[in-house]
């Protein structure tokens, strides 16, 4: 067995990617609430996704206001789009490792491409990006670097299903706080003198 190598001891393009986030991690019962269903006509026979059906996976789980609060949290934290000095580093490494044998750039052709990919690349979370870029790189049948499009085809199908889960968490959220709020409401003794 291989003992672990620390940090401070791995090469430096290792240990620039070594602090990568973990993926998105939710309860699976707050999962099943908000992605039982995809939204569109299902040839099943069960109906598409709906707040009221997410509200009664999530009563049926025990999932309360607090629970769904911390979920939605997490969602907003996990959609924030990558760090940009990581986006600068990450890009630099790979145009490096893709550079090796090649001519050498000019440093303004290269300050470009760095800052038209990054910013292209900018509004993609943190671990989605860098599970793209991976991915690009182990899928590539040739020896040059993977396009802007190529990572995104990767990146955006997962970036657009998380920010739907905030979508419906959102939604499932402000129903069950309406609902609270009502319940409340109704527990209230009245004021009112009623006169005969």
């Amino acid at each position: 067995m291989t003992p672990a190598i620390s940090p401070a001891a791995q090469p430096p393009m290792r240990r620039a990617f070594a602090d990568r986030p973990a993926t998105l991690s939710l309860k699976r019962e707050h999962l099943l609430a908000l992605l039982d269903r995809p939204t569109e006509f299902i040839f099943d026979g069960s109906a598409p996704w709906s707040t009221a059906h997410a509200l009664s996976v999530a009563t049926d789980k025990g999932i309360t206001l607090e629970d769904l609060s911390a979920t939605i949290d997490a969602l907003e934290e996990a959609i924030k789009p990558a760090p940009r000095q990581w986006v600068g580093d990450r890009l630099t490494a790979l145009f490096a490792l893709f550079s090796i044998n090649r001519n050498a750039p000019d440093a303004k052709d290269l300050a470009i491409w760095l800052t038209e990919t990054a910013a292209l690349l900018s509004d993609i979370p943190h671990d989605i990006l860098a599970d793209a870029i991976d991915t690009a790189i182990k899928t590539r049948t040739h020896g040059f670097m993977p396009s802007v499009g190529e990572i995104r085809t990767i990146a955006d199908p997962v970036t657009q299903q998380r920010g739907n889960l905030l979508f419906r968490a959102a939604l499932v959220g402000a129903e069950m706080a309406k609902r609270e709020n009502e319940a409340a409401a109704r527990a209230m003794p009245s004021n009112v003198e009623h006169k005969l």
